[in-house]
């Protein structure tokens, strides 16, 4: 067996008992997680939608959606300085959170 045939060997095996390892029992790798777990953010991920309208947390209130929609469709619109498939996409976003919004209510 030459000298890179043994590499091989070597980094296969070691790859192989990194995968039986199991999150805790290492200490290292157990603190390896742990660290991970802390960095995750705790905050729900908000869906494109609300984004796409310019709020920074899920609205539940119509009235909030239509403010924000007619705030971002004057900047969107065509005769704005926007683009019709910029516009568009607003008005998906909009008739996708009133949907969620009604499912909510409902």
């Amino acid at each position: 067996m030459d000298g890179f045939d043994r590499y091989l060997e070597d980094a296969v095996r070691a790859g192989v008992d990194a995968a039986l390892r199991r999150p805790g029992r290492d200490g290292m790798f157990g603190d390896v997680v742990r660290s991970a777990e802390l960095g995750r953010s705790r905050t729900p991920a908000i869906p494109a939608c609300y984004l796409t309208l310019g709020l920074s947390r899920v609205e539940r209130e119509p009235e909030a959606l239509r403010r924000a929609f007619r705030c971002q469709a004057r900047r969107a619109h065509p005769d704005g300085g926007g683009t019709h498939d910029g516009f568009l996409r607003l008005q998906q976003a909009y008739a996708e959170a009133l949907a969620r919004a009604q499912r909510r209510v409902a």
